[in-house]
C-alpha cells in the first residue's frame, strides 16, 4: 500500500528549552511521504548498499523486515528479508511488537521483545544469505528514551544535522494529547519550533489516539527521514523532512 502526500507548515510554536512559550517565529517545513504501510514501523537504518525498515506483527500476521537502495525514494522497490525463527509470530490478543534495527559492529542487528516461547530478542543480518539468523551474544541495543524538552513530552529520539549540529531535532509524542511531536532547534537548544502540526496523524487527538514519532535519521545524502506510527504499533509511516535553510 502506497500514500502520496505533503504537509506545510507556514509560521511555526517556538518552545523554550525550560518548557516556556516564547513569541512564534517565521519558519517553514514539509514532510513528504515516501511509504506508508498498515503495519507499525519503528526505524531505518543503511549500510553500504541497501535500507533496511522494520514492520511490526499484526493480528493475524508476522513482523517483516524490508530492504531497498540506500537512497529511499516514493518509486523504491521493498524487498522482504527472510526472518525465519526470527520473526515475531502474529500478536492474537498479545500488544503488537516491532522489530528495532541497527547497525552495530559493522553488522545490522535486530531487537525485539518476545511475546512467547521459542520467540528470540536479538539476530544478525547473514547478508551473502540475506536472511536474519538467532544470536545468544552480541550487542545490545543501544536505543535509550531522552528527556522531554516539556514535561508533557516523551522524546524518543534526537538529531543533530552532520552539515550543521546547531540544527536539532527531537521526536516523539505528546502525552497528554496523543499526538506525535517533533521540535526543531536552529540555535543550539536554546529554543525550539514545534513541527508537529506538519506530522500525518496530528490532527486526530484523542483520549484513543496515540501517535508518535519513533525515530529520526539523516541518509547518506543527507536527507532527514523519519518514522511515526498513527497508531499504536500500526499504520506506520516512512516521511522525508524538508527545513528552511537556516540564516547565519
Amino acid at each position: 500500500m502506497r500514500l502520496h502526500a505533503t504537509l506545510i507548515l507556514g509560521a511555526a510554536l517556538v518552545l523554550g528549552a525550560c518548557g516556556g512559550h516564547l513569541p512564534p517565529q517565521a519558519g517553514t517545513a514539509r514532510v513528504d511521504l515516501l511509504l506508508a504501510s498498515e503495519r507499525g514501523m519503528e526505524n531505518v537504518v543503511i549500510d553500504s548498499r541497501h535500507a533496511y525498515l522494520g514492520l511490526s506483527n499484526s493480528a493475524g500476521g508476522a513482523s517483516a523486515v524490508w530492504r531497498s537502495g540506500r537512497i529511499i525514494r516514493r518509486s523504491s522497490v521493498w524487498e522482504p528479508l527472510d526472518l525465519g525463527q526470527c520473526a515475531l509470530g502474529p500478536a492474537g490478543g498479545l500488544p503488537l511488537s516491532t522489530p528495532r534495527l541497527a547497525r552495530l559492529e559493522g553488522a545490522i542487528w535486530l531487537f525485539q521483545q518476545p511475546g512467547r516461547p521459542g520467540e528470540h530478542a536479538r539476530c544478525r543480518l547473514e547478508r551473502a544469505a540475506g536472511r536474519f539468523d538467532v544470536r545468544t551474544e552480541g550487542p545490545r541495543d543501544r536505543a535509550e528514551a531522552l528527556p522531554g524538552v516539556m514535561s508533557h513530552l516523551h522524546i524518543v529520539s534526537f538529531l543533530a544535522l552532520r552539515a550543521d549540529p546547531a540544527n536539532m531535532l527531537v521526536a516523539g509524542a505528546d502525552k497528554g494529547t496523543g499526538r506525535p511531536y517533533l521540535g526543531w532547534s536552529r540555535d543550539g537548544g536554546n529554543s525550539w519550533t514545534d513541527l508537529s502540526p506538519i506530522l500525518p496523524g496530528y490532527g486526530r487527538a484523542g483520549l484513543t489516539v496515540k501517535s508518535t514519532v519513533t525515530s529520526l535519521m539523516q541518509d547518506p545524502s543527507g536527507r532527514v527521514l523519519l518514522t511515526l506510527n498513527e497508531e499504536p504499533g500500526s499504520q506506520g509511516r516512512l516521511l522525508m523532512l524538508t527545513l528552511a535553510p537556516t540564516a547565519r
